[in-house]
């Protein structure tokens, strides 16, 4: 994520923008730049509710992105990351 401080998630129309280390997002009607980069989320929570993965997708340009699982666990009303996996790379 270091190659860029903005990317567009198109899906839920927001563009979410870094500063320092806190990430914040706004809500957008725009298509974006052609040029920005994107971000994708899908989230998948265990019939318990307890555990979840959420698949991220980020692409920088035609052939450079990644995607990663990070799988999350429910503890006192609070998720958690226990770990990361990478799914893909281009």
């Amino acid at each position: 994520m270091d190659e860029s401080t903005s990317f567009l998630e198109k899906e839920s129309n927001r563009v979410w923008h870094r500063e320092g280390k806190t990430w914040m997002y706004e809500s957008t009607n725009k298509a974006g730049p052609e040029d920005i980069s994107t971000i994708s989320f899908q989230v998948h929570i265990a019939p318990d509710s307890k555990k979840a993965i959420c698949s991220v997708g980020l692409t920088f340009g035609p052939l450079n992105g990644g995607g990663y699982n990070f799988v999350l666990r429910k503890n006192v009303g609070v998720w958690k990351v226990i770990g990361v996996m990478q799914t893909w790379v281009s």
